[in-house]
């Protein structure tokens, strides 16, 4: 499901924004002057699909409208009654009866007599920022209370009244999970510590380097794949003898359509050694001549190609993910080429092979490299990314380019983006993408 439409009513008591989006062109940029809360929505978005309640409690607005391309809509207001922010969410589908929910802040009485120190104790990464707030530093979020109740139901003996009262009903979140939305936020260039690293109880920092978290997240989907492979590579050789037996006496392929895909084999081999997921060949390719076959050749040769095609076919959407990385990574980085390695996922070389670690590349490059993997390798299919400030850091040369860039990236791996941003570069000239947020009406 995609988003088409947004409103939001009431931001800090000043603004109301209306945000079209153009499901065709899959790009659509918010831009303002400072203080008209871009970002804010950014977020307000992110916490109303993934469903973080902390934010939308301290956020002041008053509604949340999100239009679907199913002709649904949910719509989220925030109400203030006493000291408490009640969240009311109300599902209104194209057809049939409206739902609500109303999400109640837990009894202050009952949060009073909770030993919150209990919290950090059984859950060491949340991190206690405020009274009642934590932040997860496997995630970044901030968690409220009921948030953390909601996320870690398991965690700590929670009364089962307190768990059930602190859970969506399954309309709000089938709907919520429906739409896969991911912000990427204008601090990229560090992260919090990983979920491993808490499992494992290692002791380090809760921020790391994002690109060095990236680079061996590409040397783990590099290896996935290679095991992946390898499993099918183990099925198809078991049961050869028996599927030869099979086609034994039968001519699969014609000796032209046998030569040409054996020609495209080694095509795919090439391409796939340059992506850095295949060793480079250290035997010359098989080589058939045309006109040497005999037809039980033939038809051996087949069932080899169909496995061969078979096993390569694994790494495709990688392969293709990993050139257009390459290709805008090394088209914007000056003095310096970025390659891929199955160990270290991608390194940079100078003109005299010298390795450049990650960490030392410019902060520019740096939030280039972040963005651009974040958008080829995070994301779901038709996902809504929201973009904060992509132009932070950046040479006015690779703002130009950005849009551009994204457009090739969508093409390759489709999803929708909603971007805020101050800058003229990024939008260069596509004005015919944006929506300007307005003045606030003052008395």
């Amino acid at each position: 499901m995609r988003v088409i439409r947004l409103s939001v009513t009431g931001l800090f008591a000043l603004f109301d924004h209306d945000i079209e989006l153009d499901p065709n062109r899959r790009l659509t940029i918010i831009h303002s002057p400072n203080g008209y809360g871009k970002t804010t929505i950014l977020r307000l978005i992110d916490a109303v699909f993934n469903r973080n309640t902390a934010i939308l409690r301290k956020t002041p607005f008053s509604g949340l409208e999100v239009g679907t391309a199913d002709g649904s809509s949910l719509l989220v207001k925030r109400l203030l009654k006493e000291d408490l922010t009640i969240l009311q969410y109300t599902l209104t589908p194209r057809h049939g009866k409206s739902k609500t929910f109303t999400d109640t802040p837990l009894d202050p009485e009952f949060l009073r007599h909770f030993p919150v120190s209990l919290i950090e104790h059984e859950i060491p990464h949340l991190d206690r920022v405020g009274a009642r707030l934590w932040r997860d530093l496997r995630t970044g979020r901030m968690l409220d209370f009921a948030d953390v109740v909601k996320t870690y139901p398991d965690e700590i003996p929670f009364p089962r009244s307190l768990r059930e009262a602190s859970s969506p009903p399954e309309w709000l979140a089938q709907y919520t999970e429906s739409v896969p939305v991911r912000l990427i936020e204008a601090q990229r260039l560090l992260r919090f510590a990983d979920e491993a690293s808490f499992a494992r109880k290692q002791p380090r920092a809760p921020w790391s380097a994002t690109v060095e978290e990236y680079a061996q997240d590409l040397a783990s989907a590099i290896k996935s794949k290679l095991a992946e492979s390898a499993a099918l590579s183990q099925a198809l050789d078991r049961t050869f003898p028996q599927r030869l037996v099979q086609t034994t006496g039968r001519r699969l392929l014609t000796e032209d359509e046998l030569l040409s895909r054996m020609d495209s084999i080694e095509m795919t081999r090439t391409h796939l050694i340059g992506a850095g997921l295949l060793d480079p060949q250290t035997e010359p390719a098989f080589q058939v001549r045309r006109g040497e076959l005999t037809d039980h050749e033939t038809s051996v040769l087949s069932l080899w190609v169909a496995d061969v095609e078979n096993k390569l076919a694994i790494y495709s959407d990688l392969a293709h993910k990993i050139d257009l990385f390459k290709d805008i990574i090394n088209q914007h980085f000056l003095f310096k080429e970025m390659g891929i390695d199955r160990e270290q996922g991608f390194v940079f070389r100078t003109a005299k092979n010298e390795t450049i670690p990650v960490s030392s590349l410019s902060s520019g490059e740096q939030h280039e490299l972040i963005l651009v993997y974040e958008l080829l390798f995070k994301l779901q299919k038709d996902a809504l990314v929201l973009i904060d400030e992509p132009e932070l850091s950046l040479h006015v040369a690779w703002q130009l380019r950005f849009l551009k860039d994204l457009a090739a990236i969508i093409q390759l791996a489709p999803f929708d983006a909603l971007i805020a941003t101050h800058s003229p570069q990024i939008i260069n000239d596509r004005w015919d993408l944006t929506t300007r947020l307005e003045a606030p009406r003052l008395p």
